[in-house]
């Protein structure tokens, strides 16, 4: 599991070409799209750093890493 932040200048397009992509599902926690092997959640939480999940793991995985991230306020910089 791979977690990387992302400033809004390369969140909000990133968001917007998940949006349109095919197997795109929006959660709670952002988007996530699984192809094949691979998994990623994109976090875009309003006011906050958004951070782009991805591995070989599992949703719940992905989940977890999202809560905790959101759940730590020192990773929660502005954009």
């Amino acid at each position: 599991l791979v977690a990387v932040p992302l400033p809004g200048r390369v969140s909000r397009p990133l968001r917007e070409q998940l949006t349109d992509a095919p197997g795109t599902t929006e959660t709670g926690l952002g988007l996530r799209l699984t192809v094949g092997p691979l998994s990623l959640l994109l976090t875009d939480p309003p006011g906050r750093r958004g951070w782009l999940l991805t591995g070989t793991v599992d949703a719940a995985t992905l989940d977890r890493a999202a809560a905790e991230i959101a759940a730590d306020p020192t990773l929660a910089e502005p954009r």
